[in-house]
């Protein structure tokens, strides 16, 4: 079967092949049925990697794009389909805004990237009951730098 994948072991010196001995032609490489060798495949994405990826290529390009100018700009691009899905539930969450150009859509940032780590602060408060408690770790981690800024923040007019 043509560029049908083998058993192989390959690394620095020799591989092995289906338990036969053979000679490595490239460190890393993956030796194909019809005997010739190729590249692995890239490592999948870590969770939340091309979200992230997604709002990047958003906030660097300082106008809305559609899925297909997204995609482009992506370091390893994937299945045009998946960044749409990942657009969308961007948008679902409030992250992005969205508008109608012809049959597609333009997207691009809702907030600043402040803005949606202050969001992420928001939801891990709502998620525990004792917020009172949550907020008091949250300030006593501070260091004095941040606590003075907190402080101004909260009283405006003390300054």
């Amino acid at each position: 079967m043509p560029g049908a994948l083998r058993r192989t072991v390959t690394g620095p010196g020799p591989s092995f092949v289906d338990g036969w001995h053979t000679p490595s032609d490239e460190v890393g490489s993956v030796r194909m049925a019809d005997g010739t060798s190729g590249v692995p495949p890239l490592p999948r994405r870590r969770r939340g990697q091309l979200r992230d990826e997604v709002w990047t290529v958003l906030q660097e390009a300082g106008q809305p794009l559609t899925a297909g100018q997204v995609r482009e700009r992506l370091g390893r691009p994937p299945a045009y389909s998946t960044v749409v899905t990942t657009l969308a539930r961007l948008y679902t969450e409030g992250i992005l805004t969205r508008a109608r150009d012809g049959r597609a859509h333009r997207y691009a940032p809702s907030t600043t990237e402040a803005g949606l780590v202050a969001r992420r602060m928001q939801h891990a408060l709502d998620d525990h009951d004792d917020r009172r408690a949550v907020l008091a770790h949250f300030v006593s981690a501070l260091d004095g730098e941040d606590e003075t800024v907190l402080k101004d923040l909260l009283e405006p007019d003390s300054g």
